[in-house]
């Protein structure tokens, strides 16, 4: 009796060992993640600017902290980004590589692997955003660029503001990804110049994505508009237009003789 007692022990033990080795990286972050998900849910992860709220500060940056190790397990470049609950009680969780392209096939195989959950939305990369009224700023002391919609900013004091209006393109596309000049207005401006392209950075990120920015544009020139100069150059907000159709056109799905 016993040895048939050590036996089935010894077979539920091979068992249980067996299905944690077959278990991918990715399949260990999300059992983690099933198990810890009310933790992240339930906080908001965002700056607290009173001192009555730096003890929750701290407990929500610990709790991120042990979201970022669980992802630097697969990639160190991976940033979890968590967006606000929406009026159906869905809350995301996306996950970004801040435009570094070789993780991008990480990213994919995670959020393929990720569980459906109730109240969370799992997304890949930073998405567009459809606002076309975005403002980028630059605070110049801070060196820290900052988004702002149409009428409310987001960040601290803005020395610099540039938007969609203040930048245009052209571009070559002698292969799959494009080549683009970018123009900005007053581009140069001493200290300012690497700001300013931080911003347009931004801008673009915002217009295309995380995911078409890298995967469909092969190198950017930045270049201080002439506005004395502009004939052939097209307004920045025309490339989403442009990268659309590109995308269609590979997969067979745009008629290309139609006017």
């Amino acid at each position: 009796m016993k040895s048939k007692i050590c036996i089935l022990g010894l077979f539920f033990l091979s068992f249980v060992f067996g299905s944690l080795r077959t278990q991918t990286t990715e399949d260990r972050f999300w059992n983690w993640f099933v198990k810890n998900q009310d933790v992240y849910y339930s906080q908001t992860f965002k700056r607290v600017d009173n001192i009555s709220g730096y003890k929750d500060y701290n407990e929500r940056n610990k709790n991120y902290k042990r979201l970022s190790d669980k992802l630097s397990q697969i990639d160190p470049y991976l940033i979890p980004v968590f967006r606000p609950v929406d009026t159906n009680g869905i809350k995301e969780l996306l996950i970004s590589a801040n435009g570094y392209k070789p993780t991008f096939p990480k990213i994919i195989k995670l959020i393929r692997k990720s569980p459906k959950l109730k109240n969370w939305k799992i997304t890949a990369f930073e998405q567009r955003n459809l606002n076309d009224s975005i403002k980028v700023g630059y605070a110049s002391k801070e060196r820290a660029v900052v988004v702002i919609d149409k009428d409310t900013l987001q960040g601290g004091y803005i020395s610099i503001q540039i938007g969609y209006e203040d930048v245009f393109f052209k571009y070559s596309n002698q292969s799959k990804e494009l080549d683009l000049n970018i123009y900005v207005r007053n581009y140069e401006e001493g200290l300012i110049k690497h700001g300013r392209k931080n911003a347009v950075k931004k801008l673009l990120k915002n217009l295309l994505g995380e995911y078409d920015l890298e995967m469909e544009i092969d190198w950017i020139n930045y270049i201080k508009l002439d506005e004395n100069n502009m004939n052939g150059l097209y307004p920045i907000i025309r490339l989403r237009e442009l990268i659309d159709k590109r995308k269609l056109e590979r997969k067979g799905l745009f008629n290309t003789s139609q006017n």
